[in-house]
Order: C-alpha cells, then sequence, then structure tokens
C-alpha cells in the first residue's frame, strides 16, 4: 500500500474516532438536561473534563514512546550499515 494512502487512511480513522465522541456529546446536551438534574449533569460534565485530562496525558506519554522508539530504531539501522 501506498505509505501516502496509508497515512491518510490512518489519519482519517483516528480523526474519525476523536472526533466523533465529541459530537455525540454535544449531540446528547439536550437529552441530558431534559432527563438529568442539574447537579447530575454537573457531576458527568466533571467525569468528561477528567476524561480530556487523562486524554492528554495518554498522548503525551505515547508519543513521547513513539519518538523512543523510532529513534533507536534508526540508530539501529544506520549503525548496522556502517558495520
Amino acid at each position: 500500500m501506498n505509505p501516502l494512502k496509508k497515512l491518510f487512511k490512518q489519519t482519517a480513522i483516528y480523526g474519525l474516532a476523536t472526533v466523533l465522541p465529541r459530537m455525540l456529546s454535544f449531540l446528547l446536551v439536550p437529552v441530558y438536561t431534559a432527563v438529568m438534574a442539574p447537579g447530575l449533569y454537573g457531576e458527568v460534565s466533571i467525569i468528561f473534563a477528567w476524561f480530556a485530562i487523562f486524554n492528554v496525558l495518554l498522548a503525551y506519554g505515547m508519543e513521547t514512546a513513539f519518538f523512543g522508539f523510532i529513534t533507536v530504531r534508526t540508530t539501529r539501522k544506520k549503525w548496522f550499515r556502517r558495520h
């Protein structure tokens, strides 16, 4: 598969996985406010805020791990090419 095509496909999948829950959450606001008491809806909002914070922390760790893996892999390839 063409690397550029593969990149766009994976970007679309991960982008959809990021946007879809937010869009769904936005569309469900009228349902939440009609069914839940204001205090309960506030608790749900706090839970979603914590999800956003944890998502940032987890994404940071994954990015660091990815760049560490790529650096080790490219360094190893360069070393084998020279020797």
